[in-house]
């Protein structure tokens, strides 16, 4: 695997382990310099817009949100 590739699978792997975790900020900051986007649903950018999208879309069990951003 090259450095590129291992780094992408690295990133991909967090941001799953963040969001199972629900650490939603800290999968949020992960978007400092990046853009969510889902079909149909927009594009989220910057870890406020992203955060926000969370916040409305995402049901959690205890029905809050972390927020460390």
């Amino acid at each position: 695997m090259t450095d590129d590739s291992d780094a992408i699978l690295k990133l991909m792997n967090r941001y799953a382990e963040l969001f199972d975790s629900g650490q939603l900020g800290e999968f949020a900051s992960l978007f400092d310099h990046g853009t969510l986007t889902f079909e149909g649903m927009g594009s989220f950018t910057g870890p406020a817009e992203v955060l926000d999208f969370i916040d409305r879309m995402v049901m959690l069990y205890n029905g809050k949100l972390e927020r460390a951003i």
